[in-house]
């Protein structure tokens, strides 16, 4: 069952890989920016960057350890590897080392990496006890984990549950809600990670047109349900969300205040564990 759910959510990521992020005002790479920040990298490291796709998080550690560390990225959906491949390539990035793995189940020897980032998908993972320790396994002693999740549903994302529920609410792919702080520090402190630290951010993006809007759902993971709505029922939910859009016009565009939480952990060192 679970190893359908996967398929299931790869298939989906493939369909929306061509454009997925690239619609509202960048969020994704925003917030993707702000969570490499806020970790103290050095040039020469190994990082793992856990569901890549198109290069939120990938792209400003590229920048961080450069051609003199090691960077791998990894996302369940092939087509994102491809896509995001192309565009290395692109920006003489060739040395980045991208491949598609189940992140459950990580194909990396012990204590391999320096940091292990995962933005905005920890919450995706169907098992993430089992994912949070493989995180901790191919960390060296001491080594960062830097994780982000969304908070509070946004205005936008309660108009689109709220016309959802018209369609008797088709299953999304998120399968463990992670939306307060208080909940992402729980599961990181379960996994055994110490020195946890749990930041909030909450930053105002516009969509300058309802199509915009509209391509945003249609190209992110709200595409799952998309998807299963019938023809006639998906130009109802249109309508539906641009009537409803329409309300919130400023001349900036449609507001979305999102809330973010990132939390920062290490895998014990050598020395503490000895002393458990």
């Amino acid at each position: 069952m679970q190893n359908n759910h996967k398929q299931w959510v790869s298939a989906v990521f493939d369909r929306t890989a061509t454009t997925y992020g690239q619609y509202g005002d960048a969020f994704f790479d925003y917030f993707g920016q702000a969570l490499v920040n806020q970790v103290k990298l050095q040039p020469d490291q190994t990082i793992l960057d856990v569901a890549t796709g198109r290069g939120a998080v990938l792209y400003p550690l590229t920048k961080a350890v450069g051609a003199s560390g090691k960077l791998v990225g990894i996302d369940i959906s092939p087509v994102m590897i491809q896509e995001t491949s192309k565009e290395l390539a692109k920006k003489n990035l060739e040395w980045v080392d991208l491949r598609c793995m189940d992140a459950e189940e990580l194909d990396f020897p012990d204590a391999s990496f320096d940091a292990v980032f995962c933005g905005f998908a920890l919450f995706f993972l169907p098992d993430i006890p089992k994912a949070l320790a493989e995180f901790k396994r191919v960390l060296r002693p001491g080594g960062i984990l830097a994780v982000s999740t969304w908070g509070e549903d946004s205005q936008v994302d309660q108009l689109i549950g709220n016309a959802f529920k018209i369609y008797d609410n088709p299953k999304g792919i998120i399968a463990t809600p992670l939306w307060s702080g208080e909940e992402l520090k729980k599961v990181l402190t379960d996994a055994e990670f110490v020195s946890l630290s749990i930041v909030e951010e909450t930053k105002q993006f516009f969509y300058h047109s309802l199509e915009e809007l509209w391509d945003r759902l249609w190209n992110q993971a709200s595409r799952a349900r998309l998807e299963q709505l019938t023809l006639v029922q998906l130009l109802e939910f249109r309508n539906l969300i641009f009537q409803e859009a329409q309300k919130y016009f400023t001349p900036q565009g449609i507001p979305e205040e999102l809330q973010v939480f990132y939390g920062f952990a290490r895998k014990p060192s050598i020395e503490r564990v000895l002393d458990l």
